[in-house]
Parts: structure tokens; sequence; C-alpha cells
């Protein structure tokens, strides 16, 4: 496997793979659905380039000693001289007795004390060694970072053409010794990016000893090393902290102190015959490697080839386990692959594992090579990249939306007359992909979408589903009428331009707004307030020379005179308090059509069989009475200023009646009589009743319901009774409805028992109808 190999399939794995990489990539500030996509998507080729860092490692156990001021590191760096990165780990700088190990138990050493001199000494020979080639490459390094635990010393170098490279620099150590936390055992560490990918060295110094006891304290220390050993977050991370192992890549090495777990006679042998493959195979790291335990399956270590590290005689290659040494009663140490160098990250690939032949100490340096794949963001591309995916979101998002199209969105019905009906239709469209749910609705400036659409729209359909290419016909029906839920009021208003708007909405797609208008001619004073149907005054009727001003003044003259004479023929107590003061009034309060079919009734109708008998049907109940062809022909008259006829049915008169009523675009009687009276009169006398809805009613209401009230006293006289067949009961529920809306008085039947006692002569008195 080469650098060139093992990089292409890294390459091809996602992004999200490589945890810093991704979080480098910025990728949690774009929406949940973008990251969700980028983890599935996202190749590391896509956003990265590749560069191959050549790295050096060595490790050293220098067994107390002062480096020389002319030693030659030629040794040291055998093999890596040229490397890009030099990462060099001591073991023991300084002699660990109980003075340096307590001097600064957590590696933080000050001043000029003999801890320091021998880094420093270090640091010479290596900043020497590795700078004095400059002239032969042209390439010098610099001290990338340092750290420092009693005897654990940990120095990285960079050529300073990485310098710009370089960031999220830190050190950290571990302490493992005695009791558990004591610098004269553990691990100092270094973390650094070079591009976009971070780095551990991790430089330790594990227990001693070659007991099982031993073995397991080793294993101890390196897992508390794991555990313990902690970073900064790297720079725009929104992680605030990062384990050794949280790297990508990850390097530990040092005096790991594993020995040969072998009888004392098998090993003893196999080291006097060197052979060494035999011996490796007691070898305790290795097995533990194996086990993983400690020791994840991501730790690696390459083939070991050269002879154990450990324990020589200083300045010799003699073991010091080959010989009896009667003169010392120190315990013998049997030579141990002790100094190694793990690692872990798939973009590590070594190159090269071999011991120095470096003597000054009892252990022999390691060094490792390895090429180390980095990788650089390129952010333009990362953004053009989630971009394209927000682009690709958002299209699969309009692929699921149901599109629709509909035509027209004006719709103009013309100019229309009261009680007639037009129609147009609207065709409706799927060109999505999906079914396409609809519902039409009405839309108010202050209350927004309303799914009740008024009385005079009627569509059909009002909603539906319409599967993908498939077209529907919507019918839009619309009646110029009166009533609380009509449109004539609002066209008056309007100056005769009637305008709605309506909604189309599409579940989870768009809406439609259809502007509806209509243009009314020939205004009735049928569905106008009672204020403005006395405005209605054509002043010439088509077809006649007649003047309607002077025409309906004695229209006027003639239902007072007859008002009067019903009045005084009926003997009723109010009759003295009328005759020039009900003139006046009804001349300037009551509009003219309302007087004109009043004085029909009381002169011409009011014995009439059946008179109200059709006001009982279902027409009322459902309002057709307000659009009825024979009511719109007679108001239409009266607003011309044509006399009722003769030969004019009283029923269709006492319709018209009814119908004014009715069309009003608010109830005659405020809701606030219906609520007072919701549970019957609250009040001492019937005298009360009718002062209490005077104070309700503007004062054309007041005059209106006097003169109504006469008119149908006339009709409810006992003469007259015995011929139409009316009674308080049957008046009181039709104009309870007619007075009080149809709605309102189908849900409180007391108020018609209310307009009965209207009707009665003792609810009356002179200051009531005293109107001049």
């Amino acid at each position: 496997e080469t650098v060139a190999t093992r990089g292409a399939c890294d390459m091809a794995k996602p992004l999200v793979s490589h945890p810093t990489l991704w979080s480098e990539c910025r990728i949690e500030e774009r929406s949940r659905r973008v990251q969700d996509r980028a983890r599935k998507e996202l190749l590391l080729e896509d956003v990265a380039e590749t560069h191959v860092v050549d790295v050096a490692v060595t490790s050293y156990n220098a067994n107390g000693r002062t480096p020389p001021e002319d030693l030659d590191l030629s040794q040291l760096f055998e093999g890596t001289a040229n490397a890009d990165v030099h990462v060099v780990g001591f073991q023991e700088i300084v002699p660990l007795n109980p003075g340096n190990v307590l001097a600064d138990s957590m590696g933080n050493y000050r001043g000029d004390d003999s801890s320091t001199r021998h880094a420093k000494a270090w640091e010479k020979l290596i900043e020497k060694h590795l700078n004095g080639r400059r002239d032969v490459d042209g390439n010098a390094y610099y001290n990338v970072c340092n750290r420092q635990m009693v005897g654990v010393y940990l120095s990285v170098w960079a050529k300073e053409t990485f310098r710009e490279c370089i960031s999220d620099v830190h050190t950290a150590s571990v302490g493992v010794g005695v009791m558990g936390y004591m610098g004269n055992k553990g691990a100092v560490a270094g973390r650094m990016r070079i591009h976009h990918s971070p780095i551990c060295f991790i430089c330790v110094h594990l227990s001693s000893g070659g007991g099982e006891v031993d073995h397991q304290r080793r294993n101890i220390d390196a897992a508390e090393v794991f555990r313990r050993l902690e970073f900064p977050g790297l720079t725009g991370s929104l992680e605030p902290s990062m384990s050794s192992t949280d790297h990508h890549s990850v390097l530990f090495f040092g005096d790991l102190n594993y020995r040969v777990s072998l009888k004392e006679e098998v090993l003893m042998q196999l080291v006097e015959q060197k052979r060494w493959s035999e011996l490796f195979h007691g070898d305790q790291l290795s097995m533990e490697l194996q086990l993983g335990t400690v020791y994840t399956e991501e730790w690696q270590e390459g083939t070991i080839s050269f002879p154990p590290t450990y324990k020589f005689l200083r300045g010799s290659d003699t073991y010091v386990g080959t010989f009896k040494d009667t003169s010392s009663q120190k315990k013998i140490r049997f030579p141990a692959w002790c100094d190694r160098i793990l690692w872990q990250g798939q973009n590590l690939l070594q190159r090269s594992y071999q011991a120095s032949l470096l003597n000054m100490s009892d252990h022999r340096p390691v060094v490792a090579s390895f090429d180390w794949t980095t990788h650089q963001i390129d952010k333009q591309k990362v953004q053009a990249l989630l971009d394209g995916i927000q682009r690709t979101l958002d299209m699969e998002d309009m692929s699921r939306v149901p599109t629709c199209t509909l035509d027209p969105l004006e719709l103009d019905l013309g100019e229309v007359r009261y009680g007639s009906t037009c129609t147009v239709p609207l065709h409706l469209t799927n060109v999505g992909n999906v079914s396409a749910y609809f519902q039409l609705f009405t839309f108010h400036d202050t209350e927004g979408f309303d799914p009740y659409l008024p009385k005079w729209v009627v569509i059909t359909p009002p909603f539906g589903v319409l599967e993908p290419e498939e077209q529907c016909d919507i019918s839009v029906k619309c009646t110029l009428r009166g009533g609380a839920d009509g449109n004539a009021m609002q066209a008056y208003q309007g100056n005769g331009i009637v305008q709605k708007l309506l909604v189309l909405k599409i579940e989870g797609g768009r809406d439609f707004f259809i502007t509806l208008q209509l243009k009314y001619v020939e205004m009735l004073s049928l569905g106008l307030d009672l204020e403005c149907a006395k405005a209605i005054n054509c002043k010439t009727i088509p077809g006649s020379e007649v003047d309607v001003v002077d025409f309906m003044d004695i229209g006027y003259a003639r239902a007072c005179e007859g008002l009067e004479a019903m009045l005084e023929a009926e003997g009723s107590t109010m009759s003295h308090t009328l005759p020039h003061g009900l003139q006046l009034f009804c001349k300037r309060s009551i509009p003219r059509q309302v007087l004109s079919l009043l004085e029909f009734l009381a002169s011409d109708g009011a014995n009439q069989e059946g008179l109200f008998s059709t006001c009982m049907h279902q027409e009322i109940l459902d309002q057709r009475i307000i659009t009825k062809q024979t009511v719109i022909s007679i108001v239409s008259g009266l607003d011309r200023g044509v006399p009722l006829g003769p030969r004019t049915d009283p029923r269709e008169v006492a319709e018209a009646l009814i119908a004014i009523f009715l069309a009003l675009p608010y109830p005659f009687f405020p809701k606030v009589l219906a609520d007072i009276f919701a549970d019957g009169p609250t009040c001492p006398s019937a005298l009360d009743v009718v002062a209490q809805v005077q104070e309700a009613l503007s004062m054309t209401k007041w005059s209106t319901l006097c003169v109504l009230v006469l008119t149908l006293r006339k009709m409810l006289s006992f003469a007259l009774a015995s011929e139409n067949g009316l009674s308080h009961e049957i008046l009181g529920t039709i104009f309870a409805q007619a007075l009080f809306g149809i709605e309102t008085a189908t849900r409180n039947n007391r108020l018609a028992s209310l307009v009965s006692l209207l009707l009665q002569d003792e609810c009356w008195g002179p200051k009531d109808i005293d109107v001049d």
C-alpha cells in the first residue's frame, strides 16, 4: 500500500467521517435538512485538496544523562533528517530523584534549575542538527512547541515553509506516577493542525517492572492518559474541548516499559542466540494490541525488525541481562522492547521503523517516519456545494408541492339588477406531480380568511381534490340581494359597485386571490337601511311626464289622511294627538315606500282573508321572499312613484312589507334589544317595555314602528280579525322574524311574545305617538 492509494481511499469517504474537517466546513450553520443531505452525499474529495507531509518521530529514554555539547545527533535522526516535521520525545531527561519529581509535579518548570538546563541542552543540539543542513536544502526549522513534565519532554519542529499552514497549537500533560498524579510517570502531548487536519503527539513514560502487577499498572497508566489528556476545541468547532483520541491522527510513543513474558531461562537463551522474532512472541504490548482492551483496534504498530531497545550497559552494545553481575545487588533487567511508537489514523502511513545506534543511555532510541496525508478545505467550494444541496432540496420540495393554474383571476359580472343572478366559471388545472386539495374562502382585510361564503355567492364545488393533469370547472354564482348577508347595501355605499375578494387555497401550495365585481343598475330601496331608502327618488318615471316628487307628495298626503281616518274609526285613545302631528312626522321620517304599503294594507287589505298567510311559508325562513319577483315589482314601482293600484293583491303587498324588513342590512331591532328580552320582558310594566324599545331605536325606526303598530292593530280589531283570520300570536311570530331577524327569532321564541305585547293598546300612551 502506498500513500497515494491510501489517500485515494480516504478521499472517497464521506466528509462526515472526518469530524474535525466536517466542523471546519461550518455545515452546522445550515438548516437541518441541508446537514442531513450533506452527511449522505458530501465526500472528502468534493471539498478538500490533499497534501502529504513527511513526519518523523523519535523517542529516547536519556537515562537522566546530560548530553555533551559535541554530541552528534545524526544517529538520533537517522533516515529522517529531511522530514517536514520532527517530533522528538524524551523520557528521563533528568534523573527521577525526589527533588526533581517534587520540583513541579505538573511539568511547569521555571528558572534556571537542572531540569530546564537538561531540556535546553537537548533543544540546542536538536536545533544545531536540524538547521546545520540549511546550506544543503535551503530549509530552516523552527520550534513549534515544547512541553516538559519532570523527565518527560516533547519538542516539535517544522520547516519554515509550513509556518503559515500550522495552527491550533496546544500542549498538555498528565501525571500518573506517585499517588496516580505525580509527574515521575505520565505523558506530555502536543496538538496542532497542518492545513485543516489535526494531529496529536503523545510522549509517554509508563510504569516500570517485569512482574505481572507491573504489566497491569502500565495498562492502567495508558488508560489514564487517554482518559485525562484534553485540549481546547479546535478553532471554529462547536466542541469546547477535545480528548487526544478525538483527533483524526494520533502518535503515541515513548518508554512504554512493556516487557517480555517468558521464563527466565528461555528468555536468556533466545537473547544469547539473538533469536529476536521468537523472543518477540512474548512481547506484552503486542499481546495488548491483539487483546484490544486498553489499546483499541484503531491503534497500530509497524513491524519490529530490530533487537530489544532495553537494557544496555551504557556506552556499549551489551545487554545487562546477558551476564551475572556479582558485584551488584540490583535486580537483573532482561532485554525488552520498551521503546515503541504506535499510531492511529487512516491518513498515517508508516514508511520506516527502526532503532538507533546512539548508546549514551541504557536505552536505544526508536525512530519512525510517516507519510501523513493532510486536507485543506476549499471553503468556497463547500459553500457552493451546500448551495447546490439547498437548490436540490428546494426543487424536490417544489416537485412535492401541489402546483395549479387558475383562470381567470378577475371576475366581472357586468350590470346586475336586484334579484337577478349571474354565473361565471373558473378553470382550475393541476399542472403539478401530486394531488391538489383546494377550497374557496372569502377574505376580509381585518379578519383574514373566512371559510363561510356570503349567501349572495354560491360556489360549486367549494372544495375538492384534483389529481395531476386533471381540470375542474368551478361555478361562481352571484345574486344581488338584500339582507344581513346580502350585497345591496354594499353596492349603495360603493356607488353601485360591489367588490369581493375570494381566495382559492391549495393545501401546501400557493393561494390564488380572485377579484369579484358587479355593477348594480336600477337600484331599489329594497335591501337598504331605512335612512338610505328615503333617498331613493328618481326625478322622472321612464315613459311618463308626471313629476315624481309632486306625485309622491300626493301619495304621502293620501297615506297620512288614510291613517287618521283609520284611527278615528277605531276609536283609539291616541287619536286626539294624531291628526296634525303624525302627518308632518311621516313626511319627515318614514320611508315613502313603507308608508305607502302600510296605507294600502290599512285601507284596502285589512279585511283580506289570509292576508299574511304566505309569509308563514318556508320562503320566509330561507329569505327567498326578499328576491321574489312580485315583491321586486311592487318596491320598484313605489321607488319610481307608481302608486299601488286597486287590483293589487293585498297578500303581495303584505309580502313586500315583510320583505323590506327582512332585506335590511341589519335587523330592525338592534341586537341589544334581543339580548335584553332574551329571557322575556324584564320591565315592571308594558309601558316600560315601549319606553325601552323607543330608547334603542333611531327616530326613523321609531316613527316606522309607530305607524306599523297602528296598522297591525287595526287588522286585529274584532270586526276585521274575523275576516282576515289574524291574531296577536300570528302577527307576533311573523313580525318577530321580520324585525329581529329570522335566526334570532327562531333561537328565542319569547321574542314573538314581546312583539305581541307591543300590539296591545295599553302599551301606548299619548306621549308615545305625539310626534309633532
